[in-house]
């Protein structure tokens, strides 16, 4: 089932219940009911008054982490230059070096 057949099946249950399809926000759960909810809130539930798509609220949730350490001390710092990396040269604001 594609995200289209979810949504049409989602807004037929809807419509058997008396209810509008909403996004999230549910001020009057006897008239509304919500598409989607965000990814904190768990697994989904299989029941009919859940909400069926997962929404990520930052990019914490939907970029890979990384392990990366800075330290404003350059002697803690490691930097291996690879073998065929030419030499950085500073360029001006003008667009001289």
């Amino acid at each position: 089932m594609n995200r289209v057949d979810q949504w049409e099946k989602r807004r037929t249950t809807l419509l058997g219940m008396n209810k509008s399809l909403a996004y999230e926000k549910i001020r009057d759960r006897s008239t509304h009911g919500p598409l989607m909810r965000g990814a904190e809130m768990g697994e989904r539930g299989r029941a009919a008054d859940e909400a069926p798509f997962i929404v990520a609220n930052s990019m914490r949730e939907v970029q890979p982490e990384i392990n990366l350490l800075v330290s404003p001390d350059p002697a803690r710092l490691h930097w291996v230059k690879p073998a065929s990396a030419p030499d950085w040269i500073a360029v001006s604001r003008d667009g001289d070096r």
